[in-house]
Formats: C-alpha cells, structure tokens, sequence
C-alpha cells in the first residue's frame, strides 16, 4: 500500500470497527460493527488448482486470469478490509494444513471434517452467514468429496443443521454446522467424529496462553478451557491454534500445551501470513512487527501447531 491508500484505510477501520469493546459489535480480535456490512471476494475467475496460498498477494493475483485483473483485485480488497479479515479463517486454516503436510492439497479424500472451536456469533458465525467466505476452504480441498465445517462455542447463537454453501466450481461439497456449546459438548453429540480419521480441530484466537490480564482474573480464560484442552490432548486428533500474538498468548499456549498438557507439535511455531487487517496495535506501538496481528499457528497431536501474524500488506 501506498501513503495513500494507507490512510483511506485506516479512515475505513476507524469508522467502522469497534474500538472500545461495547459489547455490541466487538469480540476479540474481530472488530468489524454489526451494522456494517461484510463483504465477500467475487467468483475467481482462474482455476482453484492455480491458487496460491503464500500470501495474501499470491492468493488475489493467482485467483485472477491476467496481472491487470490481479491488480484490481487487489484495489478492491484494499478500500474493503473486511474481505481480509472474513477471508483469514479459512485462508489461515488452508495454510496450516499446508504447512504441517497433516491434509496435502493433493489429498483425494471421500470426507474432511473441520472443527472449529471457541467461535462466536459475533465472529465466525457472521462471517459464515453474511459471506461467502469459508466456502475457500473448498478452493484449496478442492480434491475433497465432501467438507462438513462444524463452528462451536459457547457463544454460537444456536445448534443449527447444515448451511447451503456455494462452491467455486470445485465440484466438492461444503456442509456448515454451528453448535452452541464446549468441545466436551460437541463430541458428546457427535462421538463418531473421534474415531473417523478424517477429522482436524481449530482453534482461533481461544486466549487461553494470555496471563497478562490484571488479576484476579489472569487464570479465569486458561482455566475454563482446561479441560478441553485436557480432553482434546487425549484424543489424538490434529489441533491447530492460532494466537493473537508472539508475545503474550503464544508463549502461554506453547508452555500449556506442551509441558503441562504433553502435546506433540508437529510444526514449531510460525508465522501466519493470512492475518487480520484490522486487528488494534496497543497504543504506542510504532511498528505491525512489534505487535503481531492475529495468530500464530501450532499444530499438536493431542497433536499441535503455532503460527503468529503480523500485519498485512500488499
């Protein structure tokens, strides 16, 4: 981005995104207002097999037939920064399944299975049903038969059966679930997905490695995830994290979940390059490097992997 466009967009997120945390339109890392309006990213106009999933860059001009159309991509991205940050969970999960070689992109599967877990309605439940953003997620299985995405939380509006998604003529089959309540409660409900071995675990931003919260409530968010981090830990399945900083929730997440949890990472942790555009720089902060934005990743198996952002440009 140039000076310009610099400030159209932070004119953009200051006008649009929750700075205080009101109750409202605010939840962690996802600020966008509820009365503003998401936006998706028009149909690609290149094949899924052609993308690239490097950087934010690589992915719009590989979506693109001609640099020309990758360069106004690229500008419309740019005066709605809500395509990225509706765009970085599924980009974000593509690219930890890329980096950990646990789902290659060439996988032939009949059925995948992504859970993800500690979503929000404010969040990954808008995201899901005012965009068409997670169907990229069928862009990069694209050799997947059928995706069924499963969004839980305690603070989902509601259990709800499959959305109908559309597909980027990928010819695979994306269902959406959402389920309100713990990890426990889900594979309560679903215990079959335990034993299927086609099944990951997400989670975005859960928070749970942060200690710097004033006490006495520095523990409260560690220990109510405690045990389904325990019971997660036990199952063996594929666990990726993603954090919202290198500093604070991913030294705390990596320290839990690897010395008192005994998971076994896969992949250290990294950087993601698919991060939120609007995710606050704590007041001070001169550089996006020195406050990385949305997530790092870590993969554990009873398995798990640790990739951090830092902010995106172009």
């Amino acid at each position: 981005m140039d000076q310009k466009q610099r400030r159209v967009a932070g004119s953009e997120i200051t006008q649009h995104v929750d700075l205080e945390g009101d109750g409202d339109g605010y939840s962690g890392t996802f600020r966008w207002k509820q009365n503003y309006q998401l936006a998706s990213l028009p149909r690609a106009t290149s094949h899924v097999e052609q993308f690239n999933y490097e950087s934010w860059g690589t992915y719009f001009f590989s979506r693109t037939s001609s640099r020309p159309a990758g360069a106004l991509l690229v500008q419309q991205v740019q005066s709605n920064l809500s395509i990225i940050d509706c765009l970085s969970f599924p980009l974000s999960i593509a690219y930890a399944c890329s980096k950990s070689n646990i789902i290659k992109r060439t996988s032939t599967l009949d059925k995948l299975t992504i859970i993800c877990l500690g979503c929000s309605s404010k969040a990954e439940e808008r995201v899901l049903r005012e965009t068409n953003s997670w169907e990229h997620l069928s862009s990069y299985l694209y050799q997947v038969a059928q995706i069924d995405l499963y969004l839980v939380g305690p603070e989902m509006s509601t259990t709800e059966q499959a959305f109908a998604q559309g597909h980027e003529n990928t010819g695979n089959n994306l269902n959406a679930f959402t389920f309100k309540g713990t990890s426990i409660d889900f594979f309560r409900s679903n215990p079959s997905l335990l034993s299927n071995g086609g099944c990951i675990v997400i989670g975005f931003n859960c928070g749970f490695g942060n200690f710097e919260n004033p006490l006495p409530g520095r523990y409260d968010l560690m220990l109510n995830w405690l045990p389904d981090l325990k019971f997660l830990t036990s199952t063996r399945l594929p666990l990726f994290f993603f954090c919202a900083n290198d500093y604070a929730d991913l030294k705390g997440e990596v320290l839990l979940m690897n010395q008192f949890l005994g998971a076994t990472f896969t992949v250290t942790p990294q950087e993601n390059p698919f991060s939120f555009a609007s995710t606050l720089i704590p007041t001070g902060g001169s550089t996006a490097s020195k406050y990385p934005l949305y997530s790092s990743l870590s993969v554990c198996v009873g398995l798990s992997v640790c990739i951090y952002d830092i902010c995106m440009c172009f």
